[in-house]
């Protein structure tokens, strides 16, 4: 498992992303939504081929999310930081998926792989969020922020657990996040990896996350966004 060290986060780090997703986010663009298609579960989807369909497009010297060649980048450029962006909707029980792609890797090590990315659900601000994550070193978890506390806390774990059924280095994987009712439910690549209960958070946003532990940098490309009522 991965230490506790895992936790570290600043709220000043919180602070400044929240100024990132306020910039371009909200529903002025919007994606598709399943009003027209065949799956009448589907609540929203986005490929990110409209770069105006509503998602946070922000760049300083720490890094950037946005569109790229028909998916969505956040890319990190120190140590211990985070980004997120959100479509700005609001959902309350909802089935989240996106094919997640590391890039850029250039070895396979406890430094340059040590970082976290996932799936937000239940965003309502900046002090309150669930954020299912995985790593590009086959580690898991699920994570909490709640009432502007100062670090996201792991949920069900004291950190962050390996599992196999991560694709790790310069790969893809499919991510679901199942957050239903007071079940928080992480599966990548179709196997189940972490369940757990919380009821702090009952509805929000969803959105994208990636961040970085001892990493010095990370990019995550973004793809085949949707969100689905059970």
């Amino acid at each position: 498992m991965k230490p506790t060290t895992r936790l570290y986060l600043f709220i000043g780090v919180l602070t400044l992303v929240a100024m990132a997703c306020a910039v371009g986010g909200g529903d002025s663009g919007g994606g598709d939504t399943g009003s027209g298609g065949g799956d009448a579960n589907l609540l929203y989807e986005d490929d990110f081929s409209n770069t105006g369909s509503g998602w946070d497009r922000y760049s300083d010297s720490d890094g950037s999310t946005d569109y790229s060649n028909n998916q969505y980048q956040i890319t990190i450029n120190t140590s211990q930081w985070l980004m997120w962006a959100n479509p700005g909707r609001s959902f309350t029980d909802a089935i989240i998926e996106v094919d997640a792609t590391t890039v850029g890797l250039t070895a396979e090590s406890d430094t340059e792989d040590d970082n976290n990315f996932g799936i937000i659900c239940r965003h309502q601000d900046t002090d309150n969020f669930y954020v299912l994550v995985i790593s590009s070193d086959g580690y898991y978890g699920i994570r909490k922020r709640f009432q502007g506390a100062s670090e996201l806390a792991f949920i069900g774990l004291d950190g962050m657990d390996t599992s196999d059924a991560i694709n790790t280095g310069n790969a893809t994987n499919h991510l679901k996040a199942e957050c239903v009712g007071g079940t928080l439910r992480l599966i990548v690549n179709g196997t189940t990896l972490l369940e757990v209960t919380d009821t702090d958070i009952p509805s929000g946003d969803s959105g994208l996350m990636a961040g970085t532990f001892s990493s010095t940098s990370t990019t995550i490309l973004f793809d085949n966004f949707s969100v689905r009522q059970p």
